[in-house]
């Protein structure tokens, strides 16, 4: 039967990892592979993660946790097609809504922090981009909703929040 899946785990404890994977003595090899050589056309997902349960505020789908290593996640998108062609190497579609009129909401669609150590000589950015290769490079293009209030960028002091400066157009 070709519906029939080849690992399916049904796990009910409420306090337990549902799989785990330990390999200490891992070199070079990689502790988890899943590869999709498949060339069909038709659109689906290698590796899907869902935590579909509203009521669940607190959990969280992917956390990833890397203490060894120079680079925590990588992400290496490679594409050729014969036409003209929009590829993105990560997407984010952050959606908030707000259940009842109680209080202020707010969502961001990235947050990053980054921390640099004071032991000698060292630089901390929270974000850094770079565009190259193309006739016409962009290291950062922002696409905001126009509107009454806010604005299209907005910096502030770490100290004093009202202490800002911003683009509105």
């Amino acid at each position: 039967d070709s519906a029939v899946k080849t690992l399916y785990v049904h796990h009910t404890e409420d306090n337990q990892d549902a799989a785990f994977i330990y390999a200490p003595n891992l070199t070079t090899g990689d502790a988890l592979v899943v590869s999709d050589p498949s060339t069909s056309t038709g659109t689906r997902d290698t590796c899907k993660i869902w935590q579909n349960a509203e009521e669940a505020i607190n959990a969280t789908a992917l956390l990833i946790q890397s203490y060894g290593g120079h680079t925590g996640v990588k992400l290496d998108k490679n594409y050729s097609n014969t036409g003209g062609s929009t590829t993105v190497g990560h997407q984010i579609d952050s959606t908030l809504t707000h259940a009842d009129d109680a209080g202020s909401s707010f969502i961001y669609g990235v947050a990053s922090i980054a921390t640099g150590g004071s032991n000698g000589a060292s630089e901390s950015y929270g974000g850094y981009f770079r565009g190259t290769g193309a006739d016409t490079n962009y290291g950062l293009f922002v696409d905001t909703d126009d509107g009454a209030a806010g604005a299209d960028i907005r910096i502030a002091s770490s100290a004093d929040y009202d202490d800002y400066f911003q683009i509105k157009t």
